[in-house]
């Protein structure tokens, strides 16, 4: 039986991700804390006609894509893991000191996710 692979993390699956992390960044970000099984769900919910099984953007992987970002941030002093994908990059470097465009960004997709959800 061969194990197939998640699709990769698309644009609107980061911005989510960067918006959670910066708002996380001090606080324990592990696949237990309730903030990012909750982005798990919500990621879930962004792709569930992807969904390949039940480990898709679980709460470990959407934790290890956070500490992916932690690479990248300068206000960290630990290193980060540095096998991110290479969008991980070119959405940390969009939003570099624009907080407020990737949080409206953020709000965006989960508006369009909710306005999905009650069709």
């Amino acid at each position: 039986m061969t194990k197939t692979r998640n699709p990769k993390w698309t644009e609107d699956e980061l911005i989510l991700t960067l918006d959670a992390y910066l708002d996380m960044r001090t606080s324990d970000i592990s696949a237990s804390n309730p903030k990012i099984v909750a982005l798990s769900e919500t990621l879930n919910a962004l792709r569930s006609a992807d969904k390949v099984d039940d480990k898709f953007r679980n709460p470990n992987g959407v934790a290890l894509k956070m500490h992916n970002f932690s690479q990248y941030d300068p206000s960290r002093t630990a290193r980060g893991m540095n096998h991110g994908g290479r969008l991980d990059k070119v959405i940390w470097d969009r939003f570099e000191g624009k907080r407020a465009q990737l949080r409206k960004a953020a709000d965006l997709i989960r508006s369009k996710l909710a306005q999905v959800s009650t069709l």
